[in-house]
């Protein structure tokens, strides 16, 4: 599939204060057209749906649901897809492995023979999903590699401490796949789902009502069938003396980046595979060296998918005019990484049931939009009106609710984590 990337970048200011060092902001948005400019076949998927089959999946037919589901999904992938099937409870069993038109009546056979029983065995059915995907992928480098997990629990059987779940979910990512991780009701670890998404460049998803998991893997089903580009890394190299102070890649899950460098003055971070229609938007703080006057590139950014490879220079101008340097151009990279910033903060005052910090995370997006230009971007902009919105409704809810349960929280962690448009 040949299909154009928008790949664009936005600092705040266009001109910098010669002979002294600059902090700036720079945002950086990846996005492809929409399925209806699509018109060539898309990439071949290879999926894995990793099913739990514990006992408390009986509960308000999750089970049900999910079986339901994955036979949809599998009824409506083409011949060329790849499909295998992995449940755990106590232990971890593979029903199919990567099989090719997959007899649809024996998929709804095995289906029909899970029964609910045991404990959560994950951190094996990731391990084992992830070599069934691997395996299958060696020959076909241009695949659309995904786990689609699914589970209700905590791990109860095998490892269970979050550094191994850390390691495992960097190791998928390292074999080019990415994990869905969908969470069902009160009791399982969000923190741990949104790591495995988070550290394999997918999805964590929380599910309140199990009749939601069929609009799930239908969305799933649409974003494999659309994707543009995959595995994308973002190469992005400064100028001599600048620092790096902060990143954070707000869609598709708003996260602070900590480990990007690569060496030098040189940093590497993976991408979501890029869906047509759906933005990737990142956000960097740069801390810029006094410069002479003149123009100067200050950093250089590539998008890098096997073959494809698209090039941006970011340059600013060293001035000695008060008018030029004193002007911020464009506000959108600044409220985008504050906004950033207070929501993430939001979302730990909520974990940890701390009124402080969420006061704090009010001050400090209150703080980045008092000016009447930063409110008019904020207008103007889809997606810094989106994460303002969420960020006020969940502030709401938060205030309306006083004690928040375990399932409030998983529910406002996710509209923070997951900024859906509006």
């Amino acid at each position: 599939m040949n299909t154009p990337i928008i790949f664009n970048w936005t600092v705040n200011r266009s001109h910098i204060k010669s002979g002294e060092a600059a902090e700036l902001y720079v945002a950086i948005d990846v996005t492809s057209p929409d399925l209806d400019f699509i018109s060539q076949p898309g990439k071949p998927i290879n999926v894995c749906i990793t099913l739990d089959t514990s006992g408390s999946m009986a509960d308000e037919m999750k089970l049900e649901r999910a079986k339901q589901a994955a036979l949809h999904l599998c009824k409506s992938l083409d011949k060329r897809d790849i499909v295998s099937l992995v449940t755990f409870a106590s232990k971890v069993k593979t029903q199919i492995e990567s099989e090719n038109m997959v007899d649809i009546n024996r998929f709804e056979r095995i289906l029909n023979g899970l029964k609910p029983a045991g404990t959560t065995a994950l951190y094996n059915a990731l391990e084992t999903s992830n070599k069934i995907l691997s395996k299958a992928a060696q020959n076909q480098p241009d695949m659309v590699n995904r786990i689609i997990l699914l589970t209700d629990g905590q791990p109860t059987k095998g490892k269970s401490m979050m550094s191994d779940f850390v390691s495992i979910s960097h190791l998928i990512e390292d074999n080019n796949i990415s994990v869905i991780a969908i969470g069902i009701g009160g009791d399982y670890n969000e923190d741990l789902l949104t790591s495995i998404a988070t550290n394999s460049d997918g999805l964590w998803y929380h599910v309140a009502d199990p009749s939601d998991i069929a609009m799930i893997f239908s969305d799933q089903l649409r974003d494999m069938k659309t994707v543009v580009m995959t595995k994308p890394k973002l190469i992005f190299t400064l100028m001599s003396g600048a620092e790096l102070s902060g990143v954070y890649k707000v869609r598709p899950m708003l996260n602070e980046l900590e480990e990007t460098h690569r060496g030098g003055n040189v940093h590497e971070i993976s991408l979501s595979d890029i869906v047509g229609g759906k933005e990737q938007n990142l956000v960097f703080a740069l801390t810029l060296p006094p410069r002479s006057p003149g123009e100067f590139r200050i950093a250089k950014a590539e998008l890098i998918s096997g073959a494809q490879r698209f090039l941006e220079n970011i340059a600013v101008t060293y001035t000695d005019d008060p008018e030029l340097f004193s002007k911020e151009t464009n506000p959108y990279p600044r409220i985008l990484l504050s906004s950033s910033e207070s929501t993430l903060l939001l979302r730990k005052g909520i974990s940890m049931g701390d009124e402080t910090q969420i006061r704090e995370a009010q001050t400090m997006i209150k703080s980045s939009l008092s000016d009447e230009e930063a409110q008019t971007v904020v207008h103007e902009n889809p997606l810094l009106s989106d994460i303002v919105t969420i960020f006020n409704e969940t502030v709401q809810e938060t205030a309306i609710k006083k004690e928040l349960t375990e399932a409030d929280k998983k529910e406002l962690k996710s509209k923070t984590t997951v900024i859906r448009r509006s």
